[in-house]
C-alpha cells in the first residue's frame, strides 16, 4: 500500500502514525533506533505490506497491466489504491480527509519527531504538493507515476502506466473495493497483537 492507506491503517496513536510513515524509508532489523511505538507502526507498515503482496485478490489486479509493466504491478496499485482510498474516503472513515492530512502532518511536522533525511525530504514534497488530497483525482495519478518512475535508479516504463491505470480504472476500483475490507481487519487484528506486552 502506498502513504494515504499506511496513515490510515496506523491508527489514531501519533507514534504508530509516525511508524506508518516511516516504514518505506527504515530498513533491515529494528534496533531500537525509535521509540517502542513507533518501530511497532513500522513492523505494521511492513505486515500491511506482505499481506498485501500476497493477496490472491493484488495478483488478479496485477494481471490487469501489460507485460512489461508487471514487474512495476505493485507500485501501480499501491498508487492506485491510494487514489480509490481518497476519492471514497467516507467509506473508510469518519473524519474528513483534509482533516485527517492536517492532523497526519501535524503529528509528522512536530519539532519532537526525528525523521531521517530521505523521509524528510519527501514529507517537504508531500506537503508542497498537497499530494493525500491530490490523491483524489483521477488526472493526478499518471503524474504521480511519472515522478515514480524518474526517482527509481534505473530505466523503467513505469512512465507510461498512468495510460493503463486510467483504460483499466474501473476494474481496478472494484478490485480496491474487494480487498481493502480485508486489509483494515487484518491491520486492526496486527495493531492488537504488536500492542500486546
Amino acid at each position: 500500500m502506498n502513504f494515504l492507506a499506511h496513515l490510515l491503517l496506523s491508527g489514531d496513536h501519533p507514534e504508530w502514525i509516525v511508524g506508518g510513515f516511516l516504514g518505506d524509508f527504515v530498513k533491515g532489523r529494528l534496533k531500537g533506533h525509535y521509540p517502542p511505538d513507533v518501530e511497532a507502526g513500522i513492523q505494521l507498515h511492513r505486515k500491511i505490506d506482505q499481506f498485501t503482496d500476497q493477496h490472491p485478490l493484488l495478483k488478479e489486479c496485477h494481471l490487469l497491466f501489460t507485460p512489461e509493466l508487471r514487474r512495476y504491478s505493485s507500485i501501480i496499485t499501491d498508487i492506485s489504491f491510494d487514489h480509490f482510498l481518497a476519492r471514497h474516503w467516507a467509506r473508510y472513515n469518519n473524519r474528513e480527509l483534509t482533516e485527517f492530512n492536517t492532523l497526519v502532518l501535524a503529528v509528522l511536522k512536530n519539532p519532537s519527531v526525528t525523521l531521517p533525511d530521505n523521509a524528510q525530504l519527501f514529507l517537504e514534497r508531500m506537503v508542497s504538493r498537497d499530494l493525500l488530497l491530490q490523491y483524489r483525482l483521477p488526472e493526478v495519478i499518471p503524474r504521480v507515476l511519472q515522478r515514480t518512475a524518474q526517482r527509481l535508479s534505473r530505466p523503467n516504463p513505469l512512465a507510461q502506466s498512468g495510460e493503463q491505470f486510467i483504460e483499466q480504472y474501473d476494474l481496478i476500483e472494484a478490485i480496491f473495493f474487494d480487498f481493502f475490507p480485508e486489509l483494515e481487519e487484518f491491520a486492526q487484528i496486527q495493531r492488537i497483537q504488536l500492542a500486546a506486552p
